[in-house]
């Protein structure tokens, strides 16, 4: 079950980098919610479970996309060529700063 968890947490990331993405089409908040209802709800590890129900999803990934830009901003040569999604992800493990981490970690329920 520890796969489905880890690839469940990777979709999350992945979710959270499309977020900006998705709202320009209006579907960002269906898409979180379908997947939280259908994927993350189901990922069981370690006698827990993701329990998205009130994450604001838009909010977090509008955030994340700021959150890279000013990484970016501060830590980029002139001469680098990296995406903004380098820094993002940089964000979301806590490289850069732990200080972001905690904005997109996973609400965790017990399983009863």
């Amino acid at each position: 079950m520890e796969w489905a968890w880890l690839h469940a947490y990777s979709v999350f990331r992945v979710l959270l980098l499309m977020g900006t993405h998705l709202e320009q089409h209006g579907v960002a908040q269906k898409v979180f919610e379908l997947y939280s209802e259908r994927v993350f709800s189901l990922a069981v590890f370690d006698g827990k479970r993701m329990d998205l129900s009130n994450y604001d999803y838009v909010f977090a990934a509008n955030h994340l996309v700021g959150i890279a830009n000013r990484v970016k901003e501060r830590h980029a040569t002139q001469r680098d060529r990296r995406m903004w999604t380098f820094y993002a992800l940089q964000a979301l493990t806590g490289l850069y700063e732990q200080r972001f981490k905690k904005y997109f970690e996973i609400p965790l329920v017990a399983v009863l």
